[in-house]
């Protein structure tokens, strides 16, 4: 009985302070191949998938895959991998912040503003090359021997 109470509790302190909540990246849609890695091990993607900090995408010929985010959207092209190396909760500045760092393929992040007053920030690694998106979208391309950002 008293691990239910505890139960409800923290799940009561979660939706009282959503700040404190670790935010999430959803799959909105995607064509196969495509898996994420979690805990040493590749599992097939499927649409609604919850992605969480630390996990890695990757995705196979001719793949796609769409992934939302707090404050923006991913969208991969094929043969590409990706780690979500960091997502914090908006703290006292009600800013969310976003790591990723992309090691291969093509990819477009789009900034996505946010109906109430919270900021994001977006930060992308690639290669040696390292931006932050505060607004607007980005497109880019990570080869064997070259990378390429554009700002869209």
């Amino acid at each position: 009985m008293n691990c239910v109470r505890a139960l409800a509790f923290g799940i009561g302190l979660l939706a009282a302070f959503p700040a404190l909540a670790v935010p999430t990246a959803e799959v909105m849609g995607l064509q196969m191949p495509a898996w994420v890695g979690r805990d040493g091990h590749r599992w097939p993607l499927e649409a609604g998938m919850v992605l969480t900090q630390g996990e890695e995408i990757r995705t196979g010929i001719a793949a796609r895959v769409l992934v939302r985010f707090p404050g923006g959207e991913l969208n991969l092209g094929e043969r590409a991998r990706i780690t979500l190396a960091q997502m914090r909760p908006a703290r006292s500045d009600r800013t969310y912040r976003t790591m990723l760092i992309v090691r291969r393929g093509a990819f477009r992040i789009a900034n996505v503003p946010d109906k109430g007053s919270l900021r994001h920030d977006i930060s992308v690694h690639m290669g040696t090359t390292h931006i932050h998106i505060l607004s607007g979208d980005v497109w880019g391309r990570v080869g064997m021997r070259s990378a390429v950002i554009c700002l869209v």
